[in-house]
């Protein structure tokens, strides 16, 4: 988003809606009005009939911050030229009036459409798409630090690693960790298992560690917990040799002198996660490369069983774990 003068037009669009949303407060904040004169409109409005409204004078100040949600006004879906135009006229002319500052957040944006080409020409348009690991991490930070607590940096990455991907979802777990461990406090991994609603990738994960540090029982007990849903049984075939060949390649670049910075770029993880690669580092060491070769291989042999039907998947997974 530019950080030049304050526009009066201002559409954020994507599957991204805390983006949205913060960008648009930050936006808010730069414009000063009553609060009787901010307004608030969706779908379910005449997207004609409010702008013509909007045009007339208010008791409360000529300023008036007017945001608007998922109109459908930029979608591919087609409207009537003479409202298409209508709607054209009245966002040239409060957006040229510097008393009005007009926000859509919106889903789509057809960049083809009259209207899109007119709002980027009139004002900015700034797409809110995924946000990277640092600039959640940054966020994360911000808002512990706020609430007078501490987060662990190992904390903060595997709760973003095993909660569902929104951040207004990670903002509602970190509020109750925030309660939980009270001003002054500092949240750690087993803080984040112990409150937060984990996704399945956080027990995947815990099946790893159990059969990388050779503990079967420990295994065993959450792979029969996850197999009673069928979604989790693909994700586990997938998981399992995947966590095998990445101790095989830890050992390997660790044999070939590798730092723990050169490791993490040939896994393809942030700088951030070095923890990850002291944990594989660690792991792989209880194993040969002997060993870890002919686990993977007992992996795919097994899955290949499943794919032509000579076991089923629960058998197959059972004897991944004892492979």
């Amino acid at each position: 988003m530019s950080e030049t003068g304050l526009k009066r037009l201002y559409v954020f669009h994507g599957s991204n809606d805390y983006l949205k949303d913060l960008n648009a407060r930050r936006i808010a904040k730069k414009f000063k009005c009553n609060n009787m004169n901010v307004y608030q409109y969706s779908a379910s409005d005449d997207m004609l009939e409010v702008l013509a409204d909007m045009a007339q004078p208010s008791l409360f100040g000529d300023e008036k911050r007017i945001i608007f949600t998922n109109t459908g006004l930029f979608s591919s879906k087609a409207i009537s030229q003479d409202r298409e135009d209508s709607i054209a006229q009245y966002l040239t002319q409060l957006s040229e009036d510097e008393s009005f500052l007009l926000i859509f957040k919106e889903n789509d944006f057809d960049k083809r459409k009259k209207l899109s080409k007119i709002v980027e020409r009139l004002g900015e348009v700034v797409v809110c798409e995924k946000m990277e690991q640092p600039e959640k991490l940054k966020i994360i930070n911000s808002y512990v630090k706020a609430q007078g607590v501490s987060i662990q940096m190992q904390a903060a990455v595997f709760l973003l690693a095993n909660t569902v991907d929104d951040m207004q979802n990670v903002l509602s777990e970190l509020e109750k960790l925030c309660l939980y461990v009270g001003p002054g406090g500092d949240i750690n991994v087993e803080t984040v298992k112990k409150i937060c609603t984990l996704t399945v990738n956080a027990k995947i994960f815990d099946l790893n560690d159990a059969l990388a540090d050779r503990k079967i029982e420990t295994a065993l007990a959450l792979m029969n917990s996850l197999s009673e849903d069928k979604q989790n049984i693909s994700m586990m075939f997938v998981m399992i040799p995947r966590n095998w060949i990445m101790l095989y390649d830890v050992k390997l670049y660790s044999q070939n002198k590798m730092t723990s910075q050169e490791i993490l770029a040939n896994l393809g993880m942030a700088p951030n996660m070095s923890f990850v690669v002291q944990k594989l580092l660690r792991q792989s060491k209880g194993f040969s490369f002997e060993e870890l070769t002919n686990k993977i291989n007992r992996c795919c042999e097994l899955d290949e069983a499943v794919k032509n039907g000579i076991l089923r998947d629960s058998q197959a997974l059972e004897l991944m774990i004892f492979a």
